[in-house]
């Protein structure tokens, strides 16, 4: 594209008072229409301000502003265009082709010898790594993370299985503890080889493969390199690095035609060639090449996480040769709760029982338009139990607490918890109990009046504890008239009796 500035600046150069903003909104206004006034429709236009800038393009709406510090675009004939659009300097673009970054030559084909490198992020590195290996920034952060934790949801839903049918060896965990870290990354290999099994970067799937064992200072020289080169598909090779409680990621990048070596360390704020024998002594670790086509076979715990890998708990307990209490009986067990007492040790397995259960409150205003915000909730605390309040899910009676009609994506948002909710357009709570609680706890709701989806609740038998009852509840607004009144009258002096 093209730019060509059209307004300098949408303010007046004179100072205006601080009464007369309005009129210095309704002048902004006025110069972007005039602009927009002698233009087609399909042109875009970029509004700069000091520490900030926006689109503007034309849309079903009419002239729209997109800011990504709005929920949405919105017109620019709202009230707010006017207080945005102050103090900006307006740039055209001119669109000189359709850009398509999967096919686009500058984005999908690295320039000549260009080195990409990228700044660490958390425990990132072999993200960036592989990032060098492809030219580009093509996996993110968010991507991996979000393949991550679905694959960790999984996991815990099958353990929870396999323990309902009474497992004893080998113990397991509900965490992919080895395989990533949830706030840092921190992706194992084999983590990073099953992402790329399913999301490709390049459309072709591609692995990672060692290809030395643990190579000690000295060991690693440049011809040593370049053969290693000829086995995999990529100008790169990624260096992993042991170190004292954890480890570390490089790339070693020879860009074509040449013999030249790069270390490109996202710990480092450049790539730096390597050319002193100093700087190649410095090298050890374990050499991986880049091979086109899939790992033949994940690991075991991996494939149990796997939600596209088939799973039936027995028959997946008898492949691996687990030991299992009463196997003869085993899918009898599956179909019924089991007995309290292995439910109760289930659960002091799954959970540290010294601790309360977590149970935040999440006030959403509106389920439906924050469902990605408790998503996130979701996965970075894994709460216990959890309640949200003015969830605003209307139904088709004035409250009701049946799930069955309920949006398949509220289904989607919850499938790790057994929930209740009272619905109303206006309120509603939903109370969520996580699965291998409620499958100790037996957890059981409670009839009571939900006073048109303001309270709900349930009690539950947590192992080691007494009968703990959870109640949700959600007040009255302040502003709303008979609340006002029931203030008014809590806050009225009472007479005093004569004595």
């Amino acid at each position: 594209h093209s730019v060509t500035t059209v307004i300098q600046n949408t303010t007046p150069t004179t100072r205006v008072a601080q009464h007369d903003q309005h009129e210095l909104t309704s002048t902004a206004l006025r110069a972007v229409h005039t602009v927009l006034s002698q233009d087609t429709t399909s042109a875009v236009y970029l509004c700069r301000q000091p520490h900030h800038a926006m689109a503007l393009r034309y849309t079903e709406q009419g002239w729209t502003i997109f800011d990504s510090l709005s929920n949405a675009p919105y017109p620019i004939t709202k009230g707010r265009a006017g207080p945005a659009l102050s103090n900006c300097k307006i740039d055209k673009l001119t669109l000189t082709a359709h850009h398509d970054a999967q096919s686009c030559t500058i984005c999908t084909v690295p320039k000549p010898n260009h080195i990409h490198h990228e700044q660490q992020d958390r425990q990132m590195c072999l993200l960036h790594a592989m990032n060098t290996a492809f030219g580009r920034h093509a996996i993110t952060p968010n991507s991996i993370l979000s393949h991550c934790r679905a694959l960790s949801r999984t996991y815990a839903a099958r353990v929870d299985e396999l323990y309902a049918l009474g497992l004893v060896t080998p113990s397991l965990t509900r965490t992919l503890t080895g395989f990533f870290n949830d706030h840092t990354g921190y992706f194992s290999i084999a983590m990073l080889n099953h992402y790329l099994h399913y999301y490709p970067p390049t459309g072709q799937v591609i692995r990672l493969e060692s290809a030395t064992d643990l190579m000690t200072h000295g060991s690693i020289t440049a011809d040593a390199l370049d053969h290693l080169l000829s086995m995999g598909c990529k100008r790169t090779l990624i260096l992993h690095i042991q170190r004292t409680n954890t480890s570390h990621a490089v790339a070693l990048h020879s860009p074509e035609g040449t013999r030249q070596w790069w270390l490109v360390d996202s710990e480092s704020p450049k790539p730096r060639l390597l050319h002193t024998d100093t700087e190649w002594q410095a090298l050890h670790g374990v050499v991986y090449v880049l091979k086109a086509g899939r790992v033949r076979e994940h690991p075991k715990t991996l494939q149990l996480a796997d939600p596209q890998h088939p799973f039936n708990a027995a028959v997946f307990a008898q492949a691996n040769n687990y030991i299992m209490r009463n196997p003869g009986r085993q899918e009898e067990q599956h179909q019924r709760p089991a007995p309290t007492a292995q439910r109760e040790r289930v659960v002091a397995r799954q959970m540290d029982c010294q601790h309360a259960p977590t149970q935040p409150t999440f006030n959403v205003r509106g389920l439906n338009k924050a469902r990605q915000d408790v998503r996130g909730v979701i996965d970075k605390w894994q709460p216990d139990i959890l309640v949200l309040t003015e969830t605003k899910i209307s139904a088709t009676t004035k409250t009701c607490t049946n799930n069955q009609d309920a949006p398949p994506w509220m289904h989607s948002l919850l499938r790790d918890y057994e929930w209740w909710q009272a619905r109303h357009y206006q309120a509603g709570v939903l109370l969520a109990i996580k699965k291998h609680i409620a499958v100790a706890g037996t957890p059981t709701q409670l009839a009571c009046d939900s006073h048109t989806g303001r309270l709900l609740a349930a009690q539950i038998k947590l192992p080691r504890s007494t009968l703990v009852t959870v109640v949700a509840g959600y007040w009255p607004a302040g502003s709303e008239p008979d609340t006002l009144h029931r203030s008014a009258e809590r806050h009225r002096p009472h007479p005093q009796p004569h004595r």
